[in-house]
């Protein structure tokens, strides 16, 4: 592997280790400081895990994600998800959800994109 590839490897590692920590994330100053700032932290960390993925990916063909029965499962669930909110009484509601929940699709993405990221950047149990 070269530098870049490692480099972009132990950053996703990293900021998911700091996902995992972003549960202990409080801020007393928004209007719900017990979901609110937790999720956002952890949408932003997940997003700079997909651009540094997508580097990856770019020059390393080998960490694109497997079709296993899993990945397929979660595939399906997601985009029977996507057609129920689009096809839902408030396409708004089903996409966001609100501000004291934070659940919709647009968590529900980025929830998928941590697993498949993790999936396919770790391999074995040592890493």
């Amino acid at each position: 592997m070269t530098k870049l590839t490692n480099f972009c490897k132990s950053i996703i590692i990293s900021l998911a280790i700091i996902c995992s920590f972003s549960l202990l994330f409080c801020d007393t100053l928004s209007i719900f400081p017990l979901v609110l700032p937790k999720t956002i932290l952890f949408r932003i960390l997940v997003e700079i895990m997909l651009i540094f993925y997508l580097i990856l990916i770019f020059y390393q063909k080998e960490f694109l994600p497997k079709w296993t029965k899993l990945n397929i499962a979660l595939v399906i669930f997601v985009f029977i998800n996507i057609v129920s909110s689009l096809a839902g009484v408030n396409p708004y509601r089903s996409f966001f959800s609100s501000a004291e929940r934070m659940n919709g699709l647009f968590g529900l993405i980025h929830y998928f994109l941590f697993i498949l990221i993790l999936s396919s950047v770790i391999k074995t149990k040592n890493e």
